[in-house]
């Protein structure tokens, strides 16, 4: 009984973190480092699913090679985050219980895992990536219909799916990036119990240190 209650206590932080995160981070906060194991936990998995997911559109690497470069860069870069965040903060008055503060920042990872759960729902509505592979299929394209100055209307349409399929991946990137650095200024600043502008250049700064740590495993 015990055992249940820890995982429906866990999975209902991370939810909270999703429809309610000013009271997720400050259950955390209080919560003297025991959502340590399924923050790690959480952020480990979004970011070997995020990541093995994308390697299989980059064509410079074999597949699991790239798939390695791609989680540990990913890996490197939260802990790298978390560790800005913890002790940047800690000298600036914040938290000093690094594991309230790695917590915070790792339950983030659940919006990682809604997006990638609504990215591969709408791959599997739009009939996978071939939208994407179609770019790269020359023997797709009617180069004959060009003679007389307009596509055929099954180059046409495939078109159409593309540019369909990229907006809506677009608008939804953009509409996640905004509320994933929502949610990662809303963590910062109710862990540390700072001012919002004060944790949003907190975040900056993390995220400018944590991209140039793992920008050689990128290159």
């Amino acid at each position: 009984m015990k055992i249940t209650g820890r995982v429906l206590s866990g999975m209902d932080v991370a939810l909270r973190v999703i429809t309610a995160p000013n009271s997720a981070f400050a259950h955390i906060r209080d919560s003297d480092g025991t959502y340590f194991a399924w923050s790690v936990g959480i952020f480990v998995l979004a970011s070997v699913l995020w990541s093995v997911s994308f390697a299989s559109l980059d064509a410079d690497l074999e597949y699991w090679e790239t798939a390695a470069l791609y989680v540990g860069t990913d890996l490197l870069s939260g802990v790298v985050f978390g560790a800005v965040i913890y002790l940047v903060g800690r000298q600036l008055g914040g938290n000093g219980m690094w594991r309230t503060v790695f917590s915070a920042v790792f339950y983030t990872g659940v919006l990682t895992l809604l997006a990638f759960a609504l990215f591969a729902a709408l791959a599997l509505l739009a009939g996978g990536i071939s939208p994407l592979a179609f770019l790269a299929d020359a023997d797709r394209w009617d180069f004959e219909s060009l003679e007389d100055g307009e596509l055929s209307g099954e180059v046409m349409d495939d078109i159409l799916d593309l540019l369909g399929y990229l907006a809506v991946l677009v608008v939804g990137g953009i509409a996640f990036v905004v509320w994933a650095v929502v949610v990662l200024v809303k963590a910062v600043k109710t862990v540390n119990g700072f001012g919002t502008a004060k944790a949003f250049c907190l975040v900056v700064l993390a995220v400018a240190v944590s991209a140039i740590v793992a920008a050689p495993l990128g290159m």
